[in-house]
């Protein structure tokens, strides 16, 4: 069996690096977007939470896909008998301890099935290195196109689905003749893609690029695949979650490829990690992927040759399809699924292709070492877990207390007032700390029938994507800071006519334009005005 030659002290390396990155640099699960669902999780346990919030109304009254995942995290904590933070939290820890172990577990299978099982040795400590490296956010950001990073570890639904979507294939690989194992396989690929279906399709894709080779051979297996793991799910999601009000496509595809996430699913606006366009990570990709065929091509390498064009096909093909479904001919079900957020596996497909061209080197076996301790692996393993777990934070008392006498501040104010908020952090932590609705947040509001109230509050603030480019600025929030920055208290005066609005938080930096008004609450740095006291100097 391959996986008898599995070097578990590389396991215990991976999994003792990112525990410990985790709990230097990133010890919270209060993290964006991993905490978009913490209202509803709050109005799931107080009918009264936010009542007057947009996108709490919008995420808990109406039924949407996001559902699957919340009611997965208030599952686990009604069965552990603790709240929806310790659970997110806790599934973080599992994360960081499990992700790049699993990682290796599939690079490791997959690279098997295109080598001598004697090379096996050579080619591990390769694995090791690709996925240490990956590890640190910068070397991942070089890898990634519109902002799909290709390795980060948080409790968000697509994380959870990925690491469903890594073990269905491990235990496929680990017996291809076993239905039990093909009727785990499958179930955890179905998994996969209720929690997220585009990550649960490009999953399924990436594996059957790598069983280009089986397809054919056990095409019962990989019809079950795209039918149970895909087609099912999609189809049960879109009955039960289907929208009250559907948006027609030009609609659909302005509000939320254009306005609302152009840096991810807008080619002209992709965001990029590093401080270059993204064009130079395309760059980098194509040519890390190019080198292993022209290498295969000279040594007669047909299978990695196959491989990695098929590899360097699906990759441009996922840009391509983005940019033509989306500006050509614009497509409601194809934006939605985003084929961009593939190319975030197109880094692990860069180090299949490269560990198979690099397996004949042989010293790498010499510096191959293994402790032989499964059992103590395991062990550290399961302890380290258990102390993640324990040392759990609490952001609501740390943000709480890093600005306590503005929270205080808004303590005081009514229970059902609402704030409007410069372009920050606090647009954020108002309605999860300081508990009191915003008028337009940090959450997209996964529910067509939302998605133009959204725009036009979210334009009232923030302005829409004419207005923003006309704006001077190196980087959208930039802009968008500047154009929150713009109003005056009679524009806000203006929108308390149409809509419930209480307060609005400015920068104290950039309050020149309410001079005259006594601020309810002044720090330094904001200051926090009454929509009232705007009324009544008229």
């Amino acid at each position: 069996m391959k996986y008898k030659n599995i070097n578990f002290t590389y396991l215990f390396i991976l999994s003792t690096v990112s525990f410990l990155w985790f709990v230097v640099k990133e010890h919270t699960a209060y993290d964006w977007p991993a905490i978009d669902m913490m209202p509803f999780f709050e109005r799931y346990h107080d009918s009264g939470f936010l009542i007057n919030d947009f996108f709490t109304n919008a995420t808990s009254n109406e039924s949407n896909p996001r559902w699957l995942f919340g009611y997965f995290i208030i599952g686990l904590a009604k069965i552990f008998h603790t709240d929806w933070y310790t659970i997110s939290y806790s599934l973080k820890v599992i994360l960081v301890i499990l992700t790049p172990i699993l990682y290796y577990l599939v690079l490791y299978f997959i690279v098997s099935n295109f080598i001598h099982k004697g090379k096996l040795k050579n080619i591990q400590l390769i694995l090791l290195l690709a996925i240490l490296i990956v590890m640190y956010p910068k070397i991942s950001g070089l890898f990634s196109i519109a902002w799909w990073k290709p390795y980060f570890l948080q409790a968000t639904p697509q994380n959870v689905s990925l690491a469903f979507g890594l073990l269905a294939i491990i235990l496929k690989e680990v017996n291809w003749k076993s239905n039990y194992y093909n009727f785990a396989s499958l179930s955890l690929f179905s998994a996969a893609t209720f929690i997220h279906p585009a990550i649960g399709l490009f999953v399924i894709c990436f594996y059957l690029i790598v069983n280009y080779r089986s397809i054919l051979k056990n095409i019962k297996f990989f019809i079950s695949l795209f039918v149970v793991g895909f087609l099912m799910p999609v189809i049960v999601i879109k009955v039960i979650f289907s929208p009250e009000l559907s948006l027609n496509t030009i609609d659909f595809v302005n509000i939320y490829t254009i306005e609302n996430h152009s840096s991810h699913y807008h080619l002209e606006n992709f965001g990029t990690h590093t401080p270059f366009s993204w064009l130079y990570s395309f760059a980098l990709m194509s040519i890390l992927l190019t080198i292993p065929i022209v290498y295969s091509y000279i040594k007669k390498m047909k299978n990695l040759l196959i491989l990695t064009s098929l590899f360097l096909v699906s990759f441009l093909l996922a840009v391509l399809c983005q940019y033509v479904f989306i500006d050509v001919l614009p497509n409601k079900i194809i934006a939605s699924i985003g084929p961009v957020r593939f190319t975030q596996f197109t880094y692990w497909m860069i180090v299949i292709s490269w560990t198979i061209m690099l397996s004949n080197l042989v010293f790498l076996s010499k510096l191959n070492f293994d402790l032989k301790f499964k059992n103590i692996y395991l062990l550290i393993v399961f302890l380290g877990g258990v102390i993640g777990v324990v040392s759990v934070d609490n952001p609501k008392e740390f943000i709480y207390q890093k600005d306590k006498d503005m929270y205080e501040f808004i303590d005081t104010t009514g229970k059902d007032s609402v704030f409007a908020v410069y372009f920050g952090n606090f647009k954020l932590d108002i309605p999860n700390i300081g508990k009191r609705a915003v008028f337009v947040g940090n959450g997209f509001p996964f529910n067509e029938t939302y998605f133009k109230e959204y725009q036009k509050r979210k334009s009232l603030l923030y302005g829409n994507r004419e207005q923003i480019d006309k704006i001077e600025g190196n980087w959208v929030g930039e802009k968008i800071a500047k154009f929150f920055r713009q109003k005056t208290p009679d524009y806000f005066v203006n929108i308390s006519k149409k809509y419930k609005l209480d307060y609005v938080v400015v920068e104290k930096n950039f309050s020149s334009n309410f001079k005259g008004f006594s601020p309810k609450f002044e720090n330094e740095k904001v200051k926090i005005y009454k929509i009232s006291d705007f009324k009544e100097s008229k």
